[in-house]
């Protein structure tokens, strides 16, 4: 099977709960080819450094924000130069989307034209896509597919890492309940950023670069971040965007960090919490 992946941040950036590359990791092991396209350019020079990334199973493109030319992000993307390349000679079987921004609306015109007729956009704990779709009419809209009213909420499930998606399709927006679980998600997203600024107090890798460099990180200055973000949801996407906005100016990237945690770790006097630490940088580097 051939799909067709449209995504706004690169596959391995973590959002909600999971990454982008979770939507296709399963369908390249069982054989199948991806296609992933994705818009956001944050992130892009550390992709090399994952394994599928050389998979001949998976072709990265990244379509720029302001041309919309493809850019082929390795060797086995470059067969592809436009849109069409996509639909007309490779001809997906199936799209799926993650985080889908508006700019994707061509390639979907497109899909319907090559009789790809239903699509859905669930986008995380949020029902906000489907504002600016009933104000332009695409559900009426016959140039488009089916579009099918989608949100993915986010719920706890220890057993998958602590939170997973559950998708919920042809939602009544007029629903008390529906609105009520949004709105309870929402409230938990805005409790977790308290929390996440308490554990940051406490990461010695953060304290330190922050320490050396005088970097100021606040909870207010994250808010303000996400009032100019695309997304506004606090999710760990948009706050790794938000700390490497600040870690960046210094020269201090992913590795910096993730070598700065692996030194510490080992002054850990906390065997079980030692071992844990070097377990979570294992799956990291290998992923």
């Amino acid at each position: 099977m051939k799909i067709l992946i449209l995504a706004y941040y690169n596959p391995w950036i973590s959002g909600g709960g999971h990454r982008p590359i979770c939507l296709c990791e399963e369908d390249i092991a069982r054989g199948d080819e991806v296609v992933f396209l994705f818009e956001s350019d944050s992130e892009i020079d550390q992709m090399k450094k994952f394994s599928l990334f050389n998979s001949h199973r998976l072709r990265l493109l990244r379509r720029d924000k302001e041309s919309g030319k493809l850019i082929a992000m390795h060797q086995q993307a470059e067969i592809f130069e436009t849109e069409d390349d996509i639909l007309e000679k490779w001809r997906p079987d199936y799209i799926k989307s993650h985080n889908p921004v508006e700019s994707f609306l061509g390639i979907l015109k497109k899909a319907k034209e090559k009789h790809i007729d239903i699509v859905s956009i669930a986008d995380h704990d949020s029902i906000r896509a489907y504002s600016e779709i009933m104000k332009n009419n695409y559900f009426d809209n016959s140039s488009l597919p089916i579009i099918v009213p989608g949100v993915e909420f986010t719920v706890s499930f220890p057993e998958y890492c602590e939170r997973c998606h559950i998708l919920k399709y042809f939602y009544d927006i007029n629903d008390i309940g529906f609105i009520g679980i949004l709105k309870q998600n929402r409230e938990a997203f805005n409790n977790r950023i308290h929390i996440w600024f308490k554990s940051i107090e406490k990461n010695l890798c953060l304290q330190y670069f922050f320490s050396k460099y005088d970097i100021r990180c606040s909870e207010e200055q994250y808010r303000f971040y996400l009032g100019t973000h695309r997304n506004p949801i606090p999710d760990y996407a948009n706050l790794m965007e938000y700390l490497f906005s600040i870690l960046r100016p210094h020269g201090i990237g992913v590795w910096d960090i993730y070598n700065k945690i692996i030194e510490l770790n080992q002054n850990d006097l906390c065997i079980s919490r030692r071992h844990d630490v070097e377990s979570a940088m294992i799956r990291f580097y290998k992923k």
